[in-house]
């Protein structure tokens, strides 16, 4: 059963756009087996964490691997007695997707070339992808 689709929605920070590598589904046997993970590792975490925690993990479109990526990590890195929401969801694996104009800028300092570049539409929107990036992430052509 899955609890919803994954998005890669384009983020847009200062000049800077981004979308996250994770794609797939939010499915709710992962969900069950992480929760499980995060309650074994700090069992003091009240119901009602899960219960708001997987309201925001459906409205952030996570997928199973960026769940089990950012549990994984909270498990690895979390030092206090107890996380909050915003440790788990704030994790995320970004991508840079540059605009004709900053490939222009990129080429133009002799930082890049276009051969460089992948084109990515994103909402019928042409923007460009460093191809190395577009390969190893398996990101499509069309979002």
């Amino acid at each position: 059963m899955s609890l919803h689709k994954s998005s890669q929605a384009l983020s847009k920070t200062n000049d800077e756009y981004s979308i996250t590598t994770y794609t797939g589904e939010l499915t709710q046997e992962n969900v069950v087996r992480n929760f499980a993970r995060i309650k074994a590792c700090f069992p003091a975490i009240s119901p009602e964490f899960y219960k708001i925690l997987l309201e925001r993990l459906k409205e952030k479109g996570f997928s199973d691997e960026r769940l089990s990526d950012s549990v994984n990590n909270l498990i690895d890195n979390f030092q206090y007695p107890n996380p909050t929401l915003a440790n788990i969801l704030s994790f995320d694996n970004r991508v840079k997707i540059l605009d004709y104009n900053q490939v222009c800028t990129l080429i133009g300092k002799h930082e890049a070339t276009f051969n460089d570049f992948s084109k990515v539409y994103i909402n019928e929107k042409m923007f460009y992808v460093r191809k190395s990036e577009k390969e190893f992430y398996k990101i499509p052509d069309r979002l």
